[in-house]
């Protein structure tokens, strides 16, 4: 099914959602992995527990940012 869109001027655009929320969820995993790398080689500077604890939520910050920026950016 394809949902149609009205852009400015009256012109109507068609776009697929599950194309759509393919590509929300790879930019949303992507933020994640980087957050959640880098808060966790952070973390390991001062202690392994310290490096998980920090990797998840850092993870979980990142796929919030990431569907935010697609949203706000792409949507």
């Amino acid at each position: 099914m394809k949902a149609r869109l009205r852009l400015v001027g009256g012109a109507v655009a068609t776009r697929e959602p599950h194309k759509v929320a393919g590509m929300r969820n790879i930019i949303g995993l992507t933020g994640a992995a980087l957050f959640g790398s880098i808060a966790g080689w952070l973390g390991g500077q001062i202690h392994f527990a310290v490096a998980i604890l920090l990797s998840a939520v850092a993870s979980g910050v990142g796929l919030y940012y990431g569907y935010r920026w697609f949203d706000q950016n792409l949507d």
